[in-house]
């Protein structure tokens, strides 16, 4: 459940749409990017347990068509779900037609069950929080009088749960979220972890209008154990993390034990308890954590003081981790003061910021945001930094400011941004010359001196042959570009002989990335030449490798394609 909304998992029709659902989503999603391979566990585990539930569905359309198909009220609620679908989840279209033809509501419990789930859900998710109890509180004992244990009891829990504190009946709210909880034990593995989740984070906000703290802690605590089993179960190779949460919790709990004392000591703990949370991906429960530390340090001490260090570390971590970039630049003011202390250490964490910062936008295709925050990295270890240190970082700082500028067709920034980097690399900064010459030979072609352009293009292609090989896929990105130099310059013979290289080492080492782009261009430099029987093999070519990767064809392959058939 999310936002006070559960799916409807009645239907059969629904089940199998969701599943293609899931299937659109896996092609598009950008997942977080962790550290290493067991950073995933949590995501593949709910995917697994998710993909496992919706075959079981569909194999259950198969198996019980025959059986349903005499019973004329699926019929009738099947079509009810159409309806829903075709109006994109319109519940109040549900209704009136579940409405229109009360007099089918079922009697046998099976359908009758199926019938008020989907009734009460409606009226769930449009908000009628009075007028949906009556139906979820049926539910439920129907359901367990069935002895069917699945996901749709417990989100009705929550959902119950929901609608009590929605309407401010506080302890029936809390009534209905504990017996959720308590039935989740009865489901195996990761069954409902969400949902049970959800039922923590209703209880929790039970417990804050109720203005209780110590329960509100008290149940962030539960939530957070029940979390770290969780893992440790899932996944041994996090037995560590886990471990280093429950060795902390336990330090805090016993510093908490004195509440006649607030010490430095137990802000420190609060602080590492967060980055701990942190570190096995339960970020909310992690967020928690950290907001109490900084909450009673600036409380109780007024001041920023060297043991929020790990609470910093924390709530940098939540952000990034979370993908909640725009917090993260909401939090950089403090981020940044904090980095100003007197702990030396803190001035390397400070560019490492600004660079994921950058990343996230250069990837957003975003290349004026990824600039601001290169160039924030760039200019803080010019002003904090000791010549010599940071050497490196710096460097690839710089490479990717010219990468932003050349996206932003900023020319004449990026030539300057190459000459400050030509002056501080050496010779066996091999990559980096690489790049360097990359974005440098981009910047001639922009201002059309193409002959510049192939110098620096065929000077460089020496040294990636002997570092990198013929095979990487900077040698390809150089071809393609020299084989563009000498197009525009209209010597297209060279231009020909570049792309198809370019074609004849993607196509050997299957690297498809960029082959489409390398028939367009070479179909456009054939074109040119008049010979346009083959120019148009090659441009349909590309057209087809278009739509298989992006579902559609660029504009230009289109006119080309077009004026070639004339």
């Amino acid at each position: 459940m999310t936002n006070g909304r559960f799916l409807m998992r009645t239907s059969l029709i629904r089940r199998y749409t969701e599943l293609l659902m899931l299937v659109e989503w896996l092609n598009t999603v950008k997942l977080p990017v962790f550290k290493d391979k067991t950073s995933n566990f949590v995501f593949n585990k709910m995917l697994e347990y998710r993909m496992k539930q919706l075959f079981l569905n569909i194999l259950f359309i198969f198996v019980c068509n025959s059986t349903f198909a005499q019973v004329d009220w699926v019929h009738y609620a099947d079509s009810i779900e159409q309806i829903s679908l075709h109006h994109d989840l319109d519940y109040q279209a549900i209704l009136y037609y579940m409405n229109k033809n009360a007099s089918k509501r079922p009697t046998e419990d099976l359908e009758k069950s199926r019938y008020i789930y989907l009734y009460g859900s409606s009226l769930y998710n449009l908000e009628k929080f009075k007028e949906a109890i009556p139906y979820l509180k049926e539910y439920i004992p129907l359901k367990q009088k069935l002895h069917q244990i699945d996901v749709d009891l417990m989100e009705a829990y929550s959902a119950l749960g929901n609608c009590y504190l929605s309407l401010d009946s506080l302890n029936l709210a809390e009534k209905y979220c504990r017996q959720g909880i308590v039935y989740f034990d009865g489901l195996k593995g990761s069954i409902g972890i969400f949902d049970k989740y959800e039922l923590y984070k209703n209880l929790i906000n039970v417990y804050v209008k109720k203005k209780d703290v110590d329960l509100v802690r008290d149940v962030h605590r539960e939530a957070q154990k029940w979390w770290a089993a969780f893992c440790l179960e899932g996944h041994p190779d996090m037995k560590q993390n886990v471990e280093d949460y429950n060795d902390i919790l336990e330090e805090v709990q016993r510093l908490e034990f004195d509440k006649d004392t607030i010490s430095v000591n137990y802000i420190a703990k609060l602080s590492a308890l967060g980055l701990a949370l942190s570190n096995i991906y339960v970020f909310d429960e992690a967020k928690y954590e950290l907001d109490c530390a900084f909450y009673k340090a600036n409380k109780y001490f007024n001041q920023q003081i060297p043991e929020l260090k790990p609470a910093y570390e924390g709530l940098y971590q939540y952000y990034l981790f979370s993908q909640n970039y725009q917090g993260l630049i909401g939090f950089l003011p403090a981020l940044t003061d904090y980095f100003k202390g007197d702990d030396d250490n803190l001035k390397y964490q400070a560019p490492h910021v600004y660079m994921n910062l950058g990343t996230f936008f250069a990837q957003e295709n975003n290349p004026q945001q990824a600039y601001t925050f290169y160039n924030l990295a760039y200019q803080y270890m010019l002003e904090n930094d000791k010549p010599g240190n940071m050497i490196e970082i710096e460097k690839s700082c710089l490479i990717r400011m010219a990468q932003a500028t050349t996206a932003m067709q900023e020319t004449s920034r990026t030539l300057e941004i190459v000459q400050v980097l030509e002056e501080i690399l050496t010779p066996k900064d091999t990559l980096c010359n690489i790049l360097c010459s990359y974005q440098k030979g981009l910047a001639y072609l922009a201002l059309q001196q193409y002959d510049l352009a192939v110098d620096i293009f065929t000077n460089k292609m020496p040294l990636i042959r002997s570092t990198l090989g013929m095979n990487h896929p900077y040698y390809l990105d150089f071809l393609n570009e020299l084989g563009l130099a000498y197009l525009w310059d209209g010597k297209l013979n060279e231009a020909i002989a570049e792309f198809k290289e370019a074609i004849s080492i993607a196509d050997s080492t299957k690297q498809e990335r960029n082959l489409y782009l390398y028939y367009h261009n070479l179909g456009r430099a054939v074109m040119l030449t008049n010979d346009k029987q083959n120019a148009l093999k090659l441009l349909k070519m590309s057209e087809k490798l278009q739509k298989g990767q992006f579902g559609n064809v660029m504009e230009n392959t289109t006119n080309y394609i077009n004026e070639c058939m004339k």
